[in-house]
């Protein structure tokens, strides 16, 4: 199956300002599970030079930087995917490696940053780590099992919302108001693993939203690595294993390192205005 996306952003500023250097992450990346075929960048005002790199995740990242003053920036992104991963199960679980706690072994010392959490409050008690406890006790210590219970668990007890705002809700305010955004409810998600020793690691990127080949939106998710299974993708806003309905973009330990758009603006009392438009639909294979 292939994926085209394109993805319109535009700020408008009440007053010319200076941009500084931004950095862009619009190019689906390359894996077991995609692979894209196509993609283009255009941008307005025309940049004074570009760069394209890979960032300290892996991830394909444009460095763009800018002269002059301007009232607007529009990013228009294009991109076709075959999307190659029909089965999200389709992996042999290392069996020495498939109970908590895990031992990465070997991949340690890389994993280090997605092992990470965040302190809670101090003198509270840590309500992600007691829940992180239930589920693993319930799962018997098993990791898949765990996994999916866990994803089908935050996907029945908690609201799946819209969130115009921007930032990430803490894990503990998503699990105290039983609600949050795709991204928050992925936060959580990452928390939770990160209690139990498990790697995991924050994914941004689009969904074919309505099963039928049109709409679609920009996504968040969870990836978990899995030993014999490499990163393997969960979304806990749908309950569902990350298959071909989901094209990554970028991925890191941290929702910051996967935001579409890096980058500020100077201006005396500029502000600004914004709005995103994301389409995501199947290619139709033409006849023979």
């Amino acid at each position: 199956m292939e994926l085209e996306i394109s993805h319109l952003t535009r700020y408008e500023f009440s007053d010319a300002v200076f941009l500084e250097p931004h950095v862009l992450r619009f190019q689906p990346r390359a894996d077991g599970a995609q692979t894209p075929l196509e993609f283009s960048l255009e941008i307005d005002p025309r940049p004074a030079g570009t760069s394209a790199a890979l960032d300290s995740a892996g991830n394909t990242v444009t460095h763009v930087w800018f002269d002059g003053l301007h009232r607007t920036l529009t990013i228009n992104s294009r991109s076709t995917v075959e999307m190659l991963r029909e089965n999200p199960f389709d992996f042999l679980p290392d069996n020495c490696r498939s109970r908590l706690p895990v031992f990465y072994a070997a991949e340690s010392d890389a994993l280090r940053p997605y092992l990470h959490r965040n302190p809670h409050g101090l003198g509270a008690p840590d309500q992600i780590a007691i829940f992180a406890s239930r589920m693993r006790d319930a799962a018997r210590g098993e990791l898949v099992p765990l996994l999916t219970s866990l994803n089908n668990t935050i996907f029945d007890r908690l609201e799946s919302v819209h969130r115009r705002e921007p930032g990430v809700w803490s894990p503990e305010r998503t699990w105290r108001e039983k609600r949050g955004a795709c991204r928050d409810l992925a936060a959580l998600f990452i928390d939770v693993c990160r209690a139990l020793g498990i790697a995991a690691r924050f994914v941004s990127g689009y969904e074919e939203s309505d099963g039928l080949g049109q709409g679609g939106e920009l996504h968040a998710w969870a990836e978990v690595y899995i030993p014999g299974a490499g990163w393997r993708g969960y979304d806990p806003s749908r309950g569902l294993a990350v298959g071909q309905s989901h094209v990554a973009v970028a991925a890191s330990a941290t929702a910051a390192g996967t935001a579409p758009i890096t980058g500020t603006y100077r201006g005396s009392g500029v502000a600004s205005e914004f709005e995103t438009e994301v389409r995501v639909e199947r290619r139709i294979a033409a006849l023979a």
